[in-house]
């Protein structure tokens, strides 16, 4: 296994249980309010690609929509993770 692939080319992992496919980005959310009898744990959610990212899945293209996170390409797809307060 190479970067955030999975064997076998199914998609690439988002998160210690999620797994997102060709045409999405993993987006890891930490911080932020903090839920009573809830942890600050971050979450994973698998979003599809803005319709501008025409030339494939990369930061370049997810960045124009998530400006202030950081973000880096896996080889499945792009892993972009934002931090709150």
């Amino acid at each position: 296994m190479e970067g955030g692939e999975l064997e076998g080319g199914g998609g690439f992992a988002c998160g210690p249980v999620l797994t997102c496919f060709a045409g999405e980005y993993c987006l890891i959310t930490e911080g932020g309010v903090v839920i009573l009898d809830a942890s600050n744990a971050p979450t994973y959610k698998c979003n599809k690609l803005p319709a501008t990212c025409t030339s494939g899945a990369s930061c370049q293209c997810v960045t124009q929509v998530q400006p202030t996170c950081s973000c880096t390409d896996m080889s499945g797809g792009p892993v972009v993770t934002c931090q709150f307060p």
